[in-house]
């Protein structure tokens, strides 16, 4: 007796059918990776608000971000994302 193989499409869907994904508004919005190194990049912001060497506000669109710390310096700044180094207190969000 022969065995038939299954397709792949039905090996993938088998698998990821009881997984849950993340809602698409997780994807939409701005993200921040924060290293334990006294960094933070921010993808999707808008734009900075105030900015000196204990402040930086975020505009990240939907809500505001404000990082605190001592010696903060804006290391890269191109049209969607913005790094932060110094050394972090606190990030707030307002909304």
């Amino acid at each position: 007796m022969e065995k038939r193989k299954k397709p792949k499409e039905s090996l993938i869907k088998a698998i990821t059918s009881g997984m849950k994904l993340p809602p698409p508004e997780l994807y939409m919005g701005a993200s921040l990776h924060i290293s334990s190194m006294g960094a933070v990049q921010v993808e999707g912001c808008k734009g900075v608000s105030l900015y000196n060497e204990n402040f930086v506000e975020l505009d990240l669109g939907s809500c505001h971000a404000r990082i605190s710390g001592d010696g903060l310096v804006l290391v890269t700044l191109s049209k969607h994302t913005i790094s932060v180094e110094g050394r972090l207190f606190s990030i707030e969000f307002s909304y």
